[in-house]
């Protein structure tokens, strides 16, 4: 997800992050019906949209791959200690 909204960002567009659960109560608040197919779902994230008043994400920039360089360092480290301190 994160290259996708990386490369959103920098093509200048804005975007929304639903959180399906928010969407997936509001299906159900408001219908009594099971069915769930692409076309109830597009409407459904829709009437979403429009009820409430959301604005659009930010996108923070953080430094995933080297924090996840980092973070395998770490534990790399972490299991070398053990052994250490299990001979």
């Amino acid at each position: 997800m994160i290259p996708l909204m990386k490369h959103l960002s920098v093509k200048g567009y804005e975007f929304i992050l639903l959180n399906p659960v928010i969407v997936s109560r509001f299906r159900k608040s408001t219908t009594l019906r099971r069915v769930k197919t692409d076309k109830v779902d597009a409407k459904t994230i829709a009437q979403v949209l429009a009820s409430h008043d959301f604005e659009s994400y930010q996108m923070q920039v953080y430094h995933f791959p080297e924090v996840k360089s980092l973070n395998r360092f770490r534990d790399r480290l972490i299991k070398q200690r053990s052994n250490y301190l299990v001979f």
